[in-house]
């Protein structure tokens, strides 16, 4: 059936039913088309509604993928033709349950960004990222895959618009990740998280106003996110701040392993033998003032018999806590301190 005569607009609910229902027609007519699992990045509303462990969404109205990473990936293979095959199982589908022409689309390919790797390609970060890592299928069929963007590049695909479901989807993620990674976030390393890692989205063009809109943003997800979470338990972990980045050197850029789904929270260990050369925490990193290290427990004599000095002996440089009445996970600026090795 010609896409001409579908509806051009999708109106129809897509509960997870429906998608399932959707895609398990999209994957026999793919498999009659290509003769093999066709794989597709999607990103959006459909992963909210999708994703067993989000449960906040029951519907959306579209399914938003990415066509250029298909059609670059069918044109090194030399099939030139895979785009209008596509299509037109994508269509048939819409017709076969009564859906609009747009019930899957790539109307937001244009908006998304492309990067330069050291040799002077162009590429696609989003789908570099998406096929580095091994745990982010959420859909598979005989004649279709499904895999999701990483959750660090849903955060900035979503903080950009945050517009009707944005909110509400960045705080469902935000409480996933400390469902899954024992997080609790502020606004300060989900910021770093972003912009370090997602790059390619410009952020280090951005004037003072969109900064600081990027932020109020944030911390508004952020406080969303703790009204609806009980207070954490004393020595709570927090957010790590060292992670996976692009590092700049000279006129290149080299990339550091993909960034995890959720930074991983600090360790208190007095080994740093677990956390990977290039996200070693200095030991000259700074020690809030408002945070006091104790020493560690010292025996109560040396060998030769003089006593170790005490806490009481030693000088105290730091200053008494300013946020006192503050908790300390509603504190924008807090930063854990370092523990002595």
């Amino acid at each position: 059936m010609p896409v001409a005569t579908l509806k051009p607009i999708n109106d129809v609910p897509l509960t997870r039913p429906i998608l399932y229902a959707a895609l398990q027609d999209l994957s026999t007519r793919l498999l009659a088309a290509f003769g093999h699992q066709v794989r597709l990045i999607v990103h959006g509303g459909a992963v909210m509604v999708m994703h067993p462990e989000l449960n906040h969404r029951y519907k959306t109205q579209d399914i938003d993928y990415i066509h250029r990473a298909f059609v670059a990936h069918y044109h090194k293979l030399g099939d030139y033709g895979a785009e209008q095959r596509l299509r037109a199982c994508i269509a048939g589908t819409a017709h076969q349950l009564g859906l609009g022409a747009d019930w899957m689309n790539d109307h937001a390919d244009v908006a998304l960004p492309m990067a330069t790797d050291t040799y002077g390609r162009k590429y696609d970060p989003i789908s570099a990222a998406t096929l580095s890592v091994d745990d982010n299928v959420f859909f598979s069929a005989p004649g279709l895959q499904l895999l999701r963007v990483p959750w660090v590049w849903a955060f900035a695909l979503k903080f950009v618009r945050y517009q009707k479901d944005d909110p509400q989807d960045i705080v469902a993620m935000l409480r996933l990740g400390e469902k899954e990674r024992k997080m609790r976030w502020d606004r300060r390393h989900l910021e770093k998280w972003v912009t370090e890692y997602c790059w390619p989205m410009g952020y280090a063009a951005y004037h003072e106003q969109m900064l600081d809109e990027l932020r109020r943003r944030m911390r508004h997800a952020i406080k969303t996110a703790i009204a609806m979470t009980p207070p954490p338990a004393p020595g709570f972990p927090q957010p790590n701040a060292y992670y996976g980045a692009p590092r700049h050197q000279g006129s290149q850029t080299t990339h550091t392993p993909p960034a995890p789904p959720f930074p991983q929270p600090i360790t208190r260990s007095r080994s740093h033998a677990h956390i990977p050369t290039h996200a070693q925490v200095p030991t000259h990193a700074h020690v809030p003032t408002h945070a006091y290290v104790p020493s560690p427990v010292l025996p109560a004599r040396t060998r030769n018999g003089t006593p170790y000095p005490t806490v009481k002996d030693l000088p105290m440089t730091y200053k008494p806590s300013t946020h006192a009445a503050t908790p300390w996970w509603m504190q924008e600026d807090y930063s854990p301190p370092v523990c002595p090795r």
